[in-house]
């Protein structure tokens, strides 16, 4: 048996990213952020796994620049 993907709605996504309903359109828009599934009249929703998947690539991102911050940095002198 095949997993339903699972919607969430915009109150979900706010609560999961902390962002601002104003900041997600602004990411979305600029392909930055997942695009939101239609589900008719002026209802729309997010695919939960695309949302983690977002969540998870900042985590990335957070902790590729921690690295790269210890790796140039020596007995406390950062080095650019």
């Amino acid at each position: 048996m095949t997993d339903t993907p699972r919607l969430l709605r915009l109150k979900d996504v706010l609560k999961l990213t902390g962002l601002s309903a104003t900041t997600i359109w602004r990411k979305e828009n600029s392909g930055i952020f997942p695009a939101r599934v239609k589900l008719g009249g002026n209802s729309v929703a997010w695919l939960e796994g695309e949302v983690f998947d977002w969540i998870n690539s900042k985590i990335l991102e957070r902790d590729s620049a921690l690295v790269f911050q210890a790796q140039n940095t020596v007995e406390g002198i950062e080095y650019e």
